[in-house]
């Protein structure tokens, strides 16, 4: 198993569909204007809120968000079968992810600055291997395009802490807007997670806060 670490890149910009579906969240009161995200994907893409400092269970064979308004986990883990686990992050344009961490890199695994704003990863996994990539970024929404074996990972298949319960994203892609923005009264509750009592979890906990705020710059690329 190994660790690949990115440093923030200078590269040139690049900015990366699917259909909003109104009748599973709830709307929150809107306090304040949630910045563009990423201008490519559809104007209904949803903006939902994130529970900062908050962890989450999720099922096995699904993705996991947690965040403390800065730093960023997106893990997942397998459910016996070994599957394929795809997908791109995207902060801002004009935002610059400070690193990205991703945490037992497997033969043929790999993660990828594709621009300042965009993180691609694809990986193949199983109920053996846990894996997750840690990100940092200082402006948001962070948008998620996510798919699992080529498919986009909706209805119930990525989880995270939204008003205080465990949520998922029902459509594909999606923002999050942590609970500690400025803005984060515009976003939207996510819709509630129903899972049987005999659904295998794993938790993935949120970053810790970092020490004064500081942000935290990767230096190099190791193992």
């Amino acid at each position: 198993m190994k660790k690949l670490l990115l440093a923030a890149l200078a590269l040139p910009f690049l900015v990366g569909c699917g259909v909003r579906s109104s009748r599973y969240y709830e709307p929150r009161s809107y306090g304040g204007t949630i910045p563009p995200a990423n201008p490519t994907f559809p104007a209904s893409t949803p903006d939902y809120l994130i529970d900062a400092g908050a962890g989450v269970d999720s099922p096995l064979g699904t993705y996991a968000v947690t965040t403390n308004g800065q730093d960023w986990i997106l893990g997942w883990m397998g459910d016996g079968l070994a599957h394929r686990f795809t997908g791109d992050v995207y902060c801002p344009v004009g935002c610059t992810f400070e690193y990205a961490v991703f945490d037992n890199l497997m033969l043929g695994d790999s993660v990828s600055n594709i621009a300042n704003n965009h993180l691609g990863f694809d990986a193949v996994t199983d109920h053996t291997v846990r894996q997750q990539l840690t990100f940092g970024a200082p402006l948001q929404p962070i948008t998620f395009n996510l798919f699992i074996d080529g498919r986009p990972a909706i209805n119930q298949e990525v989880f995270f802490p939204s008003g205080g319960y465990a949520a998922y994203a029902d459509v594909m892609p999606f923002n999050l807007v942590s609970s500690n923005a400025t803005f984060a009264d515009a976003a939207e509750l996510a819709p509630e997670a129903e899972l049987k009592a005999d659904t295998k979890t794993v938790t993935f906990q949120a970053p810790k806060p970092r020490a004064g705020g500081e942000r935290t710059t990767a230096q190099q690329a190791g193992q």
